[in-house]
């Protein structure tokens, strides 16, 4: 099994691949620009998931699904 260490982020706590200060998205944080290129409002990576998991739904592609074990994520306040 491979497994990676996640790099230290404190740039943007707001953002959605930062889980308790570690970049999920990224394995290099020198930018040219000094701010991070990939940042996305959690409610950004929220949204783009689950037209994501929609796509996969329409195209029937279950085995895609079950293998990385996706699950729509709720709006905030909807109930599952």
């Amino acid at each position: 099994m491979i497994t990676r260490e996640f790099l230290p982020c404190n740039q943007m706590p707001g953002c959605g691949a930062n889980h308790n200060g570690l970049c999920v998205a990224l394995d290099d944080m020198k930018f040219k620009t000094g701010v991070c290129p990939f940042y996305k409002s959690t409610e950004q990576c929220r949204r783009e998931h689950n037209e994501n998991y929609d796509r996969l739904v329409s195209l029937d592609r279950r085995d895609l699904i079950e293998k990385y074990n996706l699950r729509r994520t709720p709006d905030v306040g909807e109930q599952v």
